[in-house]
């Protein structure tokens, strides 16, 4: 890691939520804004095509799970893949975060909304989408 990238780290982890959220850290800015949004993205940001090149790309993708829905993410992936075993993990071998209070001053909710828009709208889509396609599989397996 280079000396910026060590200094962000320590940054992030000694900060609060809010503070990380409203700090000024070009670096940060520029590689947390619309992320997946992004990497879905077959256009650049901040053209016209950029959300809607991101939606059309998953929409083409065969299988696509949404973390919320995990356990309906995995029996849609065991239909897709023949021989995809159940998954199984033991609890003591689970990765389990204490769920923590986050708080966030209002100026830092609309850095982050306007920081993921294209992200969030992308993740209703996603949503959206993943409804109606375990609806269909249901309808299919009953």
């Amino acid at each position: 890691m280079t000396p910026e990238q060590i200094d962000d780290v320590e940054f992030a982890q000694t900060v609060s939520f809010d503070e990380f959220v409203n700090g000024r850290r070009a670096r940060f800015e520029t590689e947390l804004r619309d992320v997946q949004t992004l990497m879905l993205s077959s256009d650049q940001p901040g053209t016209p095509q950029f959300l809607s090149s991101a939606k059309e790309n998953l929409a083409s993708m065969t299988f696509f799970g949404i973390v919320e829905e995990f356990d309906l993410s995995l029996k849609q992936l065991q239909r897709q893949i023949s021989g995809f075993k159940t998954y199984e993990i033991a609890t003591r071998l689970e990765n389990r975060s204490d769920a923590s209070q986050l708080s966030l001053s209002r100026k830092g909710a609309e850095r982050l909304s306007d920081m993921l828009q294209n992200d969030m709208e992308l993740y209703r889509f996603a949503v959206e989408l993943f409804s109606e396609r375990t609806k269909g599989s249901l309808r299919c397996d009953l």
